[in-house]
């Protein structure tokens, strides 16, 4: 592309590159000389004199705004051009990005300062850790191999084929929690407790029906089976990663590791608590609902994916990032709630005393229509 401008055009912004050549020419016509060529190719990549012409190796997308600067006074952002190189351009021509119009400049911050973000969190989420230190001999190389096997999938095809496998016993963990609950499929009723205690009160000629304990859900053995190999792997996997992790304490303090940790906890406390307490008639009983409790935590499990899945920790580092928003919109929703919930229970509370019995019962109410 080739562009036009008078040379007191230029000169209207000294500090600029183009204002240094105009400069530049202006003192070799006041002192008669030559221009020097060294000075000219450090602000232009050619030239040729003669008729008057210079060559800038830049796209011409921006330079019709900067050419524009010149003309009026007023910068303006090209919305069609990636606000990183328009403000590499603007480097490059030597302007400073406070000349923005204010309609522009808010724009190019927040444009700028989202895109500097996710580069460097592609640049944090992809990159191989290049100062892991593993130490030195045989046995480091092998730790560092394995290392990379099972932390950086980008390293290799076998650290690939790890991942896969990691997410299908991942989607299948959770598969096996869900069918778990389904009467007929996964869920068989529980009749051992109904038979030891219907022995316990024969013995004592004493049977009843207040002192059966009512039928629980257990699990098939091919889920738990399932649930076995899947928990065995995830196991191994967190072994190996807290074995040929390069920094220990770094690796216990992280996220996801903590995230991986609770997906295998509870799996190995309940049984625990069922192995010690099946003896114990009257212990089992609570026991039982405690280990209800850690297998409900086997839904963390699906946010291992978290660790495969850049999207999901863009995610994250985005929630992150407007924790600040996200609270005034929580804040402004408990707000609301509180309100309307509050008009609801003093308008409704004489036709409908059920479900607006108090200010609270009526937060069910406010938080659904809302």
């Amino acid at each position: 592309f080739e562009f036009v401008v008078m040379w007191r055009t230029l000169a209207r912004l000294p500090y600029t590159r183009l204002g240094r050549l105009a400069e530049l020419r202006q003192s070799t016509i006041l002192l008669s000389c030559p221009i020097s060529h060294d000075e000219l190719l450090r602000l232009c990549d050619d030239y040729d004199l003669s008729n008057g012409e210079f060559f800038f190796d830049r796209s011409s997308r921006s330079f019709t705004s900067i050419i524009n600067f010149y003309r009026t006074g007023k910068l303006h952002l090209v919305d069609d051009i990636c606000v990183i190189s328009f403000h590499d351009d603007l480097i490059y021509w030597g302007i400073e990005e406070c000349y923005l119009e204010l309609c522009c400049l808010n724009k190019y911050y927040q444009k700028k300062e989202y895109v500097l973000d996710e580069i460097k969190k592609e640049s944090e989420l992809t990159q191989v850790e290049k100062h892991d230190t593993f130490g030195q001999g045989y046995c480091s190389n092998i730790k560092r191999k394995i290392w990379d096997l099972v932390e950086h999938p980008q390293t290799s095809i076998a650290a690939r084929i790890i991942v896969f496998i990691s997410i299908a016993f991942i989607l299948l963990s959770t598969l096996t929690l869900i069918i778990g609950t389904i009467e007929g499929i996964g869920c068989t009723p529980n009749m051992t407790n109904i038979e030891m205690n219907e022995e316990q009160t024969s013995s004592n000629h004493r049977i009843s029906q207040q002192d059966k304990i009512p039928d629980e859900c257990n699990e098939p053995l091919f889920l738990f089976l399932i649930e076995l190999i899947c928990i065995s792997w995830f196991t191994i996997e967190y072994i190996i990663r807290i074995f040929t992790t390069p920094n220990r304490c770094k690796f216990l303090k992280s996220l996801l590791n903590i995230i991986d940790l609770i997906a295998i906890v509870p799996f190995y406390i309940s049984i625990t608590l069922e192995t010690i307490y099946m003896d114990n008639i009257k212990d089992l009983q609570s026991v039982r609902k405690t280990v209800q409790v850690f297998r409900v935590l086997r839904i963390v499990r699906i946010l291992k994916l978290a660790r495969y899945s850049t999207d999901l920790q863009s995610l994250g580092y985005t929630l992150k990032r407007s924790s600040k928003e996200l609270f005034m919109l929580l804040m402004f929703l408990g707000i609301s709630i509180l309100l309307f919930s509050s008009l609801a229970y003093y308008a409704e509370k004489d036709g409908n005393a059920i479900q607006f019995r108090s200010i609270p019962h009526a937060f069910w109410w406010a938080i659904v229509v809302s």
